[in-house]
């Protein structure tokens, strides 16, 4: 959550930067300036154009490489977190089998062997069925949270496209404006509020996508809940085991 807020931060404070170069000038002039400036709009659009061209194509090239980057830090993060959960079980597996030997090795009775064999296919089809329900969960969440990210990085994707395309489009009409003859000062003012409608729109998209991580919060708590329940019924299933298993064993 915190990254996709810094994210946001970030795309707010190049697109207002990007939005307000037009102004940059008249305001670092005295007002009786301000007139003259906007009437040299149309003749300083031509090394505006250029210099937005730029900083557009370096935003969106900064925002295809933050999700490639992020894509794959999601693929590793799964594929470790699959290796540790593989390693975790079979350390438990290989001390749950020594703690069985141990047992069986302390029944001598007809009644007590078949007691542990019974104990020990209670245990390991508890432990199945358990391990089961996490591998569901972890499953679940895991391809349905990829899909949300993913469709959160395509949607920033277009979010930039199309801020992009809009401002391009913006400077294109300033420019037919300006040959056409039209006064400066009025280009310029259309130009701004056009830019400015573009920024809004993409501060816009960008929120609205925030509204997928609300989504996964709610897939890790139903993953979480699916967690608790099979490790609750899995201690349950052993406690009671246990308890048969004393009966064959008296003090």
């Amino acid at each position: 959550m915190r990254a996709q807020t810094r994210m946001l931060i970030v795309a707010y404070l190049v697109v207002f930067f990007i939005s307000n170069i037009v102004l940059v000038k008249a305001q670092t002039v005295p007002n009786n300036q301000l007139q003259s400036e906007a009437s040299n709009f149309c003749t300083r659009l031509n090394t505006l154009s250029a210099d937005l061209t730029e900083r557009l194509a370096e935003m969106e090239n900064k925002r295809a490489t933050k999700r490639t980057e992020i894509l794959t830090k999601v693929k590793e993060n799964r594929d470790n977190r699959l290796v540790k959960t593989k390693v975790i079980r079979n350390d438990a597996i290989k001390k749950l089998e020594e703690r069985l030997k141990k047992l069986d090795a302390a029944a001598t009775t007809d009644v007590q062997k078949k007691a542990m064999a019974t104990f020990r296919g209670s245990v390991k089809t508890s432990l199945t069925t358990r391990n089961t329900a996490i591998d569901g969960a972890e499953s679940k969440f895991r391809t349905t949270s990829t899909a949300f990210i993913t469709q959160r990085q395509n949607g920033l994707m277009t979010a930039v496209a199309t801020f992009k395309y809009s401002v391009q489009s913006a400077v294109a009409k300033a420019k037919n404006s300006c040959t056409a003859g039209s006064s400066p000062e009025t280009v310029k003012q259309t130009f701004v509020a056009s830019v400015k409608t573009a920024k809004d729109q993409l501060a816009n998209d960008i929120r609205a996508l925030d509204q997928i991580s609300a989504q996964i919060d709610v897939l890790a708590k139903t993953k979480n809940e699916t967690i608790k329940l099979a490790n609750r019924t899995f201690k349950a299933s052993l406690k009671k085991a246990i308890e048969t298993l004393k009966t064959a064993f008296p003090a």
